[in-house]
This record gives C-alpha cells, structure tokens and sequence, in this order.
C-alpha cells in the first residue's frame, strides 16, 4: 500500500472520544512530523498504548495512542468535532488521504479483515466513545486491537477440532472477567449507608472531591439520595449519598429511607458508615442483615469513620457478636485521612487487574453468547461451516 488513509471511525458529532486511524505506511514518521518530534520506533510495540500530546493551533490536546500493526495507526481523543476535525487536517498537510467510513470498511476488507473482527472493532469503539477513565479506555483499546476477535477465533478453531473441553476452559477463563467487563463503561455503584448523622455526607464529600452533600449535625438531614460521578484507582465509580436508615414517623424521611434501601439493592458495594465515637448498633445490624439478604449479593465494606476522635478499636463491633465476616473494617475520616478507604473499596471492586492483551466480554450481549456457546460445547454440537456455533459468532456482526 503506497498511500496512506485518515478516517474518524466515529460518528463526526460531539462525544466522550473520537477516534481517528491511519492506514498505510511510514506512520510514525507521519505522526512524528505532525508532532514535531520524532517517535522512536522501538518504543512502539504492537498494541502498547501510550500517551501523546498533539499540537493544535498554540496549545495542545491529551491523545491516547496505539500502533495496532505494521500498517495501522489508531489516535482517540476529546470527542469534540473541532478536536478531532484538527488532528484530520494536520494528518491530511502530512500526504494521508481522508476517506469515510464507507470508504475505510473497503480498505478493512481488502486489507483481509473478517466482517466479525470488523464488527468487533466497532463495537469496542462504540464501547471507548462512552468511556470515562484512562484505564478503562486502555482495556477497551485492548479489545479494538483484536484480544476480543482472538479470543472467538481460539473459541472456534478448538471447538471445529473437536476439543470441546479445552474450547470449555478458554471461555470459562475469560468469563472470570465478567463482572470487570460491564463497568469498563457502565461506573461501579457504591453506596454509602448508615444511620444518621454517622458522617455519610461527609464521607461522600471526601470521597468525591467536591461538595455535594449537605453536612449538619442535625440527624436525618439527607432526606434523598445524592450521586457523585468520580474514578477511584482509575476505575469510573458512582458515589451514592443515602439517606440515614432508621424507624421514623416522618413521611418524607421515611421515603428517604425506602429509597436507600433500594440503593442498597441495586449496589456493587455497600460502605456501612459507623461513627467510631458512637461503635456498632442496632441499625447497623438491620442494614447489614438488608445487605445480605440482597438478590445481588453485592460486597461489604465497614467505614469505622471519625477515626481520629474514636478511642475505641476499629474492630470493636459493640452489640453485633454474631457477624465478625460481614466485610472489612476501615479505619477512616472524613476530616483527615481516606486513603485507606479509597484502596479497599478498589480492592473490593477490582480484586484483580488484568494484564496487557487479555481478552474481556464488554457486554451482556456478548456474555450471554459465550454462555450459548458453552452450552453447545457441552452438548458436543458437530462444528461445520454452518454450525450453530458460527451461527451465534454472527450475531455480533448483526449488533449496530
């Protein structure tokens, strides 16, 4: 290929992230000359993504960057139109052709790409135009750059080779990253809940960065629910404020309350709030028995907040003997210290990390399918060209 192309992948309308690829050769001289600096060209492995600051007009603009093969260049930046219409123009002053979409998926097609790897890719950039964090966006690169397609292709070549257990075990190892799989875009939900006047609002403020909630000493003052968009170790979460969980005749307290507990329900993570000068109470209990009894099963975290004006030990769970595995205890305060508190609600999201290329299922679309696909493995289902196995890979080619 003697030419070389630009397109947005993207819709030309304002979003999270656009993205932008190159096709052709001599693509980190070209990038290079748009940078005015050279990009050395061992520093440039195969699907390592890196970060880059782009020159536009006298300022400059944050990229994520990935060479994805010897011919492919992929950028993603601010979904801005003029973000992306400037990195287009200064790709077109370097000799790239700027085609469209249409035009691209022609170049995919004769450069030998499978209309599964092709939907595959629009589907992981679909994924990055919503992300919000740069580690998501690196996973979700991952998964652009042909983990994801590597990973149905394994599926397949094992399963037509007639080993179903091996193909059985692929996706069992993958499907271990289901749960990290649907928050790459889609934020975790923590909920903060206690009784009142535990230091929830304040927590929350802390926790977020901003003040949202109101703080007063005075219990009962959250009467509904507040949320707080935010990253914790990099890992997009929802901070929910709740109102303080006790028995009230106060009508509009009392909806408060039902609220909450519908909170907790729908929560990957509960922080029980205990006010360390206070310890351990009933209401605790009642809250922690509501967590447990949840359809989600969702994880518990104990905040033993107002650390610095408690004398007592973090571990003392006063009036609650009968529930030392309820979750960890933190020793944390909303005035003083939260590092504590941040790493173990990351720990309790994100328990492990994934490594450089792993493949993972984004989607409960695509969970679900490697579960039918499970399912004709274990009915040892005869893989030929028109096998339903192949007839279910089709159906991400079918998703817009």
């Amino acid at each position: 290929m003697s030419e070389t192309f630009a397109c947005r992948l993207t819709a030309p309308l304002p979003s999270a992230i656009a993205t932008i690829a190159i096709r052709g050769s001599h693509l980190l001289e070209i990038v290079s000359r748009c940078l005015n600096r050279p990009l050395l060209e061992h520093q440039w492995t195969f699907g390592r993504v890196r970060f880059l600051k782009w020159p536009i007009r006298a300022d400059s603009e944050h990229v994520v960057a990935c060479l994805v093969d010897e011919q492919t260049f992929e950028i993603h930046c601010h979904g801005g139109v003029a973000i992306s219409n400037a990195i287009l123009a200064a790709l077109s002053d370097q000799g790239c052709i700027v085609v469209d979409q249409s035009e691209w998926s022609e170049l995919e097609t004769a450069n030998g790409n499978s209309e599964l790897e092709s939907s595959l890719k629009r589907l992981c950039e679909q994924a990055l135009m919503r992300t919000s964090s740069e580690r998501t966006a690196g996973i979700l690169l991952d998964q652009a750059n042909g983990a994801l397609h590597k990973l149905f292709m394994e599926i397949d070549s094992l399963a037509r080779d007639r080993q179903w257990l091996d193909a059985a075990k692929v996706i069992a190892d993958v499907s271990r990253w289901n749960r990290l799989g649907l928050h790459l875009v889609e934020p975790w939900r923590v909920v903060l809940a206690g009784p009142p006047n535990v230091g929830k609002s304040s927590l929350i403020n802390a926790l977020s960065g901003h003040s949202l909630a109101i703080v007063h000493e005075e219990a009962g003052t959250t009467r509904d629910w507040i949320e707080a968009e935010t990253q914790i170790d990099g890992w997009p979460v929802t901070l929910t404020d709740t109102a303080g969980i006790r028995q009230t005749d106060e009508l509009v307290e009392r909806e408060g309350v039902q609220r909450a507990t519908e909170r907790i329900a729908q929560a990957d993570l509960v922080v029980i709030v205990v006010d360390g000068t206070q310890g351990w109470t009933r209401q605790h209990d009642q809250i922690a028995a509501m967590c447990s009894s949840q359809k989600n099963h969702g994880r518990i975290l104990i905040a033993w907040n107002k650390s610095d004006l408690s004398i007592g030990t973090q571990n003392d769970l006063s009036g609650s003997p009968e529930k030392p595995n309820i979750g960890k205890v933190v020793r944390c305060s909303a005035k003083g210290d939260i590092a504590e508190l941040l790493a173990s609600i990351s720990r309790e999201l994100v328990p492990e990390h994934p490594s450089v290329g792993q493949p993972i299922v984004f989607d409960e679309s695509q969970q679900q399918l490697l579960q039918k696909i499970t399912i004709c493995l274990q009915s040892r289902v005869s893989l030929e060209s028109d096998s339903e196995l192949n007839l279910l890979l089709q159906v991400l080619t079918q998703k817009p």
